[in-house]
C-alpha cells in the first residue's frame, strides 16, 4: 500500500485526533524533527486545519520517504486491529482499461506518489517514467496526462515540468480551485481542478474525536 493511502486509512478507521496524537508520540520517539505550522497554510488552502490536516502535512510534506515510512508502519502496527485492509485495494488492469472504454482520460501520477519536488532528477525519472510506460503498455497506446502528487506548485518543480515534456505528456492537472478558462488551456502543465473536498458530499473520509 503506498505511504499516501496507508495515511488515509489510518485517518478513515481511527479518525485525525487519535492518528495526530499518536503521530507526534512516535515523531518525539524517533527524534524527528518537525515544522508544519509554517507549511500547512500554503498546501491545504481549502481545508480547515484540524487535527486530521496536520496530520497530512507532516506525513506528505514535513518528512522525507525513509522517516514517513517509519511513522506509517508504527501508526499501523498501534491500530491493526481495526485498520480496515483488503487484497483488493487498487484496481486491476483490466478494470482500468475498462474505464478507458468508457471514456474516461487516463493519466499518469507518478509510482509511488512521492513529493516531486523533493526528490532529484534519477529519483523523479524513475517515479514518473516507469509510471507512464506502465500506463502506456497496459492500455497499448501513449498517454498525455499527468497529475502532480499532491498537486499544488510547492509539490514540482522545473525537473519535473522538463522530464514530463520529454517522455511527450501535453497536460498536467494543479489543485488549484476555480473554473478552467480557455486561457488556462495555455497553461498546460498548471490546468487548474476541483477537489472533491470542496464539494458538501466529497470528503473522502470522516473526522472522528476519539
Amino acid at each position: 500500500m503506498l505511504d499516501v493511502h496507508a495515511a488515509h486509512m489510518l485517518l478513515a478507521c481511527c479518525g485525525g485526533q487519535k492518528i495526530f496524537k499518536q503521530c507526534l508520540e512516535i515523531l518525539e520517539e524517533e527524534n524527528i524533527e518537525i515544522n508544519y505550522k509554517d507549511i500547512m497554510p500554503k498546501v491545504y488552502l481549502f481545508q480547515k486545519g484540524g487535527d486530521d490536516i496536520k496530520f497530512k502535512c507532516i506525513i506528505n510534506y514535513c518528512i522525507n520517504k525513509e522517516n514517513r515510512r517509519v511513522v506509517l508502519e508504527r501508526l499501523i502496527d498501534r491500530n491493526i486491529d481495526i485498520l480496515n485492509i483488503q487484497k483488493d485495494f487498487y484496481i486491476n488492469e483490466q478494470e482500468l482499461r475498462h474505464m478507458e472504454e468508457t471514456g474516461m482520460i487516463i493519466g499518469g501520477h507518478t509510482v509511488n506518489h512521492n513529493l516531486l519536488s523533493s526528490l532529484d532528477e534519477h529519483e523523479q525519472r524513475e517515479e514518473i517514467i516507469n509510471n507512464i510506460k506502465t500506463i502506456e503498455k497496459i492500455l497499448g497506446h501513449r498517454i498525455q496526462w499527468f497529475c502532480f502528487p499532491y498537486g499544488g506548485a510547492i509539490s514540482y518543480n522545473e525537473t519535473t515540468i522538463a522530464l514530463l515534456k520529454e517522455y511527450g505528456i501535453q497536460y498536467c492537472l494543479s489543485v488549484e480551485h476555480r473554473d478552467v478558462s480557455t486561457k488556462d488551456l495555455a497553461l498546460q502543465f498548471a490546468i487548474p481542478r476541483y477537489d472533491c473536498t470542496c464539494f458538501p458530499y466529497g470528503k473522502s473520509y470522516i473526522t472522528k474525536h476519539i
